[in-house]
């Protein structure tokens, strides 16, 4: 991917509030999440990145999954209407630093909502996650944004799972390391891609991302690199343990694809 910056958001201590819907809560380490997360924004800065870090607001806990509030197609910045009530005043801060930076902005409106979660781009095709966060109407809203640049966009059901990139990324090489049993109507769209499946106990290894040809995986999914490692990519490690429990993953925290 040719990129130049990274977006993050710092955790507040508000974390332990977030929204869960699959799990049932445990207490996060709000020390060791911040230590991931600095770590988590050391590497991106070693493999090339300038990671801008917006500051944490206290009222929202799930602040610091950044990539829910706005999806990117090339110079235009779509700003979600976030899937849960209790988030969507997140979107102000990360809508006003696209512009800031020159980006094209499109807002999304009633009855659209979408979080960036359910947005998996893969060259000049995205596939959008139908979810509880996100529905038909958020869709219709990134195919038209998709269409004037030339993209086609595809829905994809998500069953039991928080979004699209919660069961599937792409790692690179027309490969997808996935849990691609949670997809319903629209699961065909994926099937020209080689699909990994993380084995059980790995089930996060199902959500990595991919910076300057490294695929950047949980640091816990050992066969998962192992796998990846075999087939000649480059993995690298992250540590983001406490963010798991939040029913996030790394892509959660980043908004990657930023080149201003």
């Amino acid at each position: 991917m040719n990129m130049k910056r990274a977006l993050m958001r710092g955790v507040p201590d508000s974390l332990n509030a977030c929204e869960h819907e699959f799990t049932v809560p445990c207490q996060i380490d709000l020390t060791k999440a911040r230590r991931q997360h600095l770590a988590y924004r050391e590497t991106l800065q070693s493999l090339g990145l300038t990671v801008d870090v917006l500051p944490a607001d206290e009222r929202f806990p799930d602040c610091c999954f950044v990539e829910d509030p706005v999806v990117l197609i090339d110079e235009t910045a779509i700003v979600c209407r976030l899937g849960a009530d209790s988030r969507r005043g997140e979107v102000e801060p990360v809508k006003r630093h696209f512009h800031d930076h020159g980006y094209r902005i499109v807002e999304m409106t009633a009855p659209a909502h979408l979080d960036g979660g359910d947005v998996l781009q893969i060259g000049t095709d995205i596939f959008v996650g139908i979810s509880r966060r996100t529905n038909c109407a958020g869709f219709e809203v990134i195919a038209e944004v998709a269409r004037q640049h030339g993209c086609s966009a595809f829905a994809i059901e998500v069953g039991a799972a928080l979004h699209l990139k919660t069961v599937c990324s792409y790692v690179g090489r027309g490969v997808i390391t996935g849990l691609m049993n949670l997809l319903g109507e629209g699961r065909s769209y994926l099937d020209r891609f080689q699909v990994i499946r993380p084995v059980e106990g790995e089930e996060e290894a199902a959500n990595v991302s991919v910076v300057s040809s490294h695929v950047l995986v949980p640091a816990h999914c050992h066969r998962a690199m192992e796998t990846l490692t075999r087939d000649g990519f480059k993995v690298q490690p992250v540590d983001v343990s406490e963010f798991h429990k939040a029913e996030a993953g790394l892509t959660c925290l980043t908004v990657l694809g930023f080149k201003r």
